[in-house]
């Protein structure tokens, strides 16, 4: 069994010298993530410190990137024959502003995460504001949600993030969200070779050599999905 708190992102810190926030961080942005907008680089600081607080900020990182390519300040409502309409932005802020706060089954996605209003608005305090918060979402996966769908899932709980009761959709789903975790090795790899290539002999000395069983282990690690946990 490979060890719980292992990971692409943990590996890439350890191999380059820098933190796991700032691995996850530069990770989003090799697959198209950035923002001149203070607020969204100020939110992917408090979502990469509050990944890289679990056991595997790996998966976090593909969810988001699955469900709302990092984008922290997104919001969909949800409407009949499959329609939606899309908010981002001081757009968002708005309509949750105007969202009641006892108007409790809006079918609302809702953040970097996009958890659903109309589910999960009692893990939030019942405030639309909060639950945009990405602190604030990964601590209710960690102490709700993730326990939930892990308990009622088990090895397929990836899957069941999106869709608990319809196998067919929780099934494309996780093979969406583990093709986000093989973009994230191939960006992973590239990212060190370039990071070490530019260091310095002396750098490199006191950094843990790349060997290929670390590798078989971080597909290992990657095929397991092991749940977060805070550490």
């Amino acid at each position: 069994m490979v060890a719980s708190s292992f990971g692409v992102i943990f590996y890439v810190a350890l191999h380059t010298g820098q933190s796991c926030e700032l691995a996850f961080r530069d990770m989003a942005r090799a697959t198209g993530f950035k923002s001149n907008e203070e607020a969204d680089l100020s939110a992917m600081e408090e979502f990469s410190r509050a990944a890289c607080s679990t056991s595997n900020p790996d998966i976090i990182w593909q969810l988001a990137f699955q469900e709302s390519n990092f984008r922290f300040q997104l919001l969909r409502e949800n409407l009949p024959g499959n329609m939606a309409n899309i908010y981002e932005g001081e757009a968002a802020r708005t309509f949750l502003n105007r969202l009641g706060r006892f108007d409790l089954n809006r079918n609302i996605d809702i953040g970097v995460m996009q958890f659903n209003w109309a589910w999960h608005h009692h893990g939030f305090e019942q405030d639309p504001l909060r639950l945009m918060g990405p602190k604030a979402q990964v601590e209710y996966f960690l102490k709700s949600f993730s326990g939930e769908i892990f308990d009622r899932c088990r090895g397929r709980w990836v899957g069941c993030y999106h869709s608990v009761n319809d196998k067919s959709r929780a099934q494309k789903y996780e093979q969406d969200v583990l093709e986000k975790g093989r973009l994230l090795r191939l960006h992973a790899l590239r990212y060190i070779r370039k990071m070490r290539t530019a260091m310095a002999e002396t750098q490199l000395r006191v950094l843990p050599p790349i060997l290929q069983s670390d590798i078989d282990k971080l597909l290992e690690f990657a095929r397991e999905v092991p749940i977060p946990v805070r550490k």
